[in-house]
């Protein structure tokens, strides 16, 4: 899980801002993406993707140094019901690694 510090989110006991993906789940349906985000030096920064409960793409939005440039909404769930909806704290997304190339 991510914490907040001025501004800045920050991997529990890190001394540096997180960079990296990030994503935070709806926190009554755990395995359902809430939303998915990109953050360079502790502030969201490229692509932020929110989902549906449902699993559609509910609201797209771009991000330099922490501000947002654009925001679409696609109709696929209410804003005011997206942005009140109870979710899990914003968590690092993890992928596993590449496998060797075979040659």
């Amino acid at each position: 899980m991510l914490e907040q510090h001025g501004g800045q989110w920050f991997e529990p006991g890190g001394k540096e801002p997180y960079s990296g993906r990030a994503r935070r789940y709806y926190a009554d349906a755990p395995e359902v993406k809430h939303t998915d985000l990109r953050l360079r030096k502790g502030v969201p920064d490229g692509e932020w993707l929110g989902y549906a409960k449902s699993g559609g793409l509910a609201v797209s939005a771009s991000y330099k140094a922490g501000v947002k440039e654009r925001e679409k909404w696609t109709g696929e769930m209410p804003q005011a019901d997206f942005e009140k909806a109870a979710t899990t704290p914003l968590q690092v997304t993890v992928y596993p690694p590449i496998p060797p190339m075979l040659s």
